[in-house]
């Protein structure tokens, strides 16, 4: 059986949780301009404890935009691997290959 977490392994573990994008970052908006929005994306989930919608790579400057489930961002996909976004002409965020 394997050990079990203490407390301390918790505490450790939730103080050193990554940083995330800010909302300029990813060109957020809050607005729809594209048929991708923020409740179809992969990375956007209902948090069941909170009650509260999240985005697992953004960290949102208000409680607002943070349940903006029409919002979008360049970012925006729904298997971790296609961001049909980021081809879009207007799209100024570079891909690195």
């Amino acid at each position: 059986m394997p050990d079990l977490a203490t407390l301390a392994d918790y505490f450790s573990i939730m103080s050193d949780r990554p940083d995330k994008f800010t909302p300029e970052q990813v060109g957020y908006s809050p607005r729809p301009k594209f048929k991708e929005v923020c409740d179809d994306c992969i990375h956007y989930f209902r948090g069941k404890v909170a009650k509260r919608n999240t985005c697992e790579i953004m960290r949102p400057t208000s409680d607002t935009e943070s349940d903006a489930t029409q919002g979008w961002c360049w970012y925006w996909n729904a298997d971790y691997k296609t961001f049909p976004l980021l081809d879009k002409p207007e799209c100024p965020i570079e891909k690195e290959t």
